[in-house]
This record gives structure tokens, C-alpha cells and sequence, in this order.
């Protein structure tokens, strides 16, 4: 094993845990794939977040089992306040590595995880590290009352070996496990997770990172990124329509701000504007020659490609809204027999501000928002009430 940096020094890798005390036999996993790895030149922050008594003794546990060179690496710190969101900033600040990771408590990481890490910083200097994870959908399960893991498929090379800026622009190819952060980002730079964010938190996060530092990318699997297929996960206590709008609140504030691309960027980017242009071509060839082609106005035209920003928000004010948020569970029904609007919203990016206009149309007749009448007449008299005592 490599040593430990001495107190004197910074340690290679802050590890950022964060756990509710929920899984205890997950946990008791991250610490064993800690103690196991070839270079130990890290520490570890274990952020409990609103722990109950249940599970702290959950986490007291877990690191009393631990192996004492392991115990004298951890660090537990508290955070009672905030969402899931809230204890990345607080690991981010505490961590004293050169660079920082996130390791969720329901991963797991092989055994050169930490040194492939290392390796790719003496070549990647102040670079954000990217390892390749591989996916695996898993279950938790009871043996003789035991809980413990059941593997619900083989690990499969689910994210991309290369990282490709434009293809993360659209969504998160990178899961925080296969990633490590330099320290300069955050307490340099300034890069903080959003806390206003209850979902993909990490992809802005990571965006955000790489457009001001740049990325160093080994092919190697070195953690596994596990999919819960029954049970609680971000997936099933966020609903899709949360997933919809902080997707796009993320490009609302890239646009909003300056947004680098890091080095090497700029001839994909002009490949993929001729791409454009062979293909409007092509378009216009097949025209001329009689062939129909239906292709929506808003692939051909670039004022189309994003919506205008007041034909989005009124959609997104909807579903922010609390009448849409209370009204999820008839949805729920309404999605079993065939009624949804899950499609439109996905693809609300590429929509005109007419198409826009019309899902909002679409969303104010719905059922979910006529129910919820009585709840906005209510907030109206209340605001009124408000400024009629403030005056």
C-alpha cells in the first residue's frame, strides 16, 4: 500500500460520503472498498445528514468496525439543515485533498480507485479526473434476517469511455463516483453545487467544474454506480416532472452566464455546425427534387432550437407551481391509464415558443391544475390579506 501523506501535508483525495443512516449494510460496503485500496493517501468525510438516533448508531457502528488506520482517516460532520444537495457543499469546504470525490453510500469502488485517481493527476495537473464507472441495477435483500445486496443484472459499460463535452451538455454521462474535482474549484474558483437544485445537482456541478479547468479522462472502470430497481433512490422521491425542470433551469443559467469551453472544444464544435449545414443542405436537395420530408421547423431554424425564455417559463411556472407539486399523485393514476404528459416535457428544449405556448394551454386544462383552483384562489386572498395589513 502506498502511506498516507503525514498531518503536514494535504492528502491526495478528500472522500465526500454522504448517508441518512438508511442502509447500514451499503455503508459498512464503502468503508470495506475503502480499506481495501492500493494507495491510502486519502481521507474520508462521512457527512450524516439529518441523522435520527437510529442512524447514528448506524454510522458510529460502521466506523467502530473499521480498522484503526482507517478510523484515524474519517471525519463524521453533521448537517441538520438543507436538502440532499446541502452536505456536498459542507464536505466541499471541509476537505483538505488536493482533489475531492464523491462517494455515495450505496456505491462501490474497486481497489485502485484512489491510484487511478492519482495517476491521472500527475498528468492532468488542476484537471477535473474522470475513471469510468460501470452500471449494475441492485437490490437490498434479508438472508436469515441479515440485510445485504442482490445483484439484479450484470455490470454493463452503460457511460462513454471518452468524455464528449457536447454529449454532456445535453444530459450527465459522468456519475460522481468516476470523478474527482480539484480543490481549486471550489475554494479557489468558487464552483459550488447549487442548493436550490433537488435533482442533477452533480451534472451542473461537474459542467460548471470542467468549463474553467478542463478534464483528464482514463478509459478504466474503477467503481461500480449502482441502480436501485425496487426501493427508495433519487429516481423514485423525486418525481419526473422535478427531473424536467431542474434539467432546465441548469441550461437556463449556463445561458444566463459565461460558459467556457475547455481546450480542445472548438473543432468538434465547428464538426458538428458543418454537420448542420450538410444536413439543411441535403434538405433543400431533396426538396428541389420533389421528395417530401417532414422535419420540424425548430431542427431547421436556429431561432427554434431552444425555446424563448418567456414561452418556457410559463410552462416551468406550472410545474414549479405547488397546485402542479400536490396534484402528482392523480398524475400517477392518470400515467396507468395511458394519460401523460412526460413526452412533451422531455423534448420541451427543441419545441418552438408556439409549441410552448400550447403545452401550457395543455397544462392549465388538465385535470391536476383545474382540481388544484380552490389551493390558488386560497394563496390570492392570502397575498392580499398580506400587503392589506402591511399597509
Amino acid at each position: 500500500m502506498e502511506a498516507h501523506a503525514g498531518s503536514d501535508t494535504r492528502p491526495f483525495l478528500s472522500i465526500i460520503t454522504r448517508t441518512q443512516g438508511r442502509r447500514p449494510h451499503t455503508l459498512v460496503e464503502v468503508l470495506t472498498c475503502l480499506t481495501a485500496q492500493t494507495d491510502t493517501d486519502f481521507e474520508l468525510l462521512i457527512l450524516g445528514h439529518r441523522l435520527d438516533a437510529a442512524g447514528r448508531a448506524v454510522v458510529d457502528r460502521a466506523i467502530a468496525d473499521a480498522p484503526r488506520w482507517m478510523q484515524q482517516r474519517i471525519r463524521q460532520i453533521d448537517v441538520n439543515d438543507g436538502n440532499r444537495t446541502r452536505p456536498l457543499n459542507v464536505g466541499l469546504a471541509a476537505a483538505l485533498g488536493e482533489y475531492i470525490a464523491v462517494l455515495d453510500d450505496d456505491d462501490a469502488v474497486f481497489g485502485h480507485w484512489v491510484e487511478t485517481f492519482h495517476d491521472l493527476a500527475r498528468a492532468n495537473s488542476g484537471k477535473v479526473l474522470r475513471a469510468l464507472a460501470a452500471l449494475q441495477s441492485v437490490d437490498s435483500v434479508a438472508v436469515r434476517g441479515v440485510p445485504g445486496l442482490r445483484a439484479e443484472g450484470s455490470p454493463e459499460a452503460f457511460y462513454p469511455a471518452r468524455f464528449d463535452f457536447f454529449d454532456h451538455m445535453l444530459e450527465n454521462r459522468s456519475p460522481p463516483v468516476s470523478l474527482a474535482i480539484p480543490r481549486e474549484a471550489f475554494h479557489d474558483l468558487g464552483v459550488r453545487y447549487d442548493e436550490t437544485l433537488t435533482t442533477t445537482e452533480d451534472w451542473d456541478f461537474l459542467m460548471r467544474c470542467i468549463s474553467v479547468c478542463g478534464i483528464g479522462n482514463a478509459p478504466e472502470i474503477s467503481s461500480i454506480d449502482r441502480w436501485w430497481g425496487v426501493g427508495e433512490s433519487s429516481r423514485t422521491v423525486h418525481h419526473k416532472d422535478e427531473w424536467v425542470v431542474n434539467h432546465h433551469k441548469i441550461w437556463d443559467k449556463w445561458n444566463a452566464e459565461p460558459f467556457a469551453m475547455p481546450a480542445g472544444n472548438v473543432r468538434p464544435l465547428i464538426e458538428v455546425l458543418e454537420q448542420r449545414e450538410r444536413f439543411r443542405a441535403e434538405l433543400r436537395r431533396l426538396s428541389d427534387g420533389g421528395v417530401r420530408v417532414d422535419i420540424p421547423a425548430a431542427m431547421l431554424e436556429p431561432d427554434g432550437w431552444l425555446t424563448p425564455n418567456r414561452a418556457r417559463a410559463q410552462v416551468q411556472h406550472i410545474l414549479e407551481s405547488t397546485s402542479w407539486r400536490v396534484s402528482a399523485p392523480l398524475r400517477s393514476i392518470q400515467a396507468l391509464l395511458g394519460i401523460s404528459y412526460r413526452h412533451e416535457l422531455a423534448r420541451i428544449g427543441s419545441m418552438t415558443a408556439d409549441e410552448a405556448d400550447l403545452l401550457a394551454i395543455r397544462l392549465r386544462q388538465s385535470i391536476s391544475w383545474r382540481i388544484t383552483a380552490p389551493l390558488r384562489r386560497l394563496s390570492v386572498l392570502r397575498g392580499r390579506y398580506r400587503e392589506t395589513a402591511r399597509k
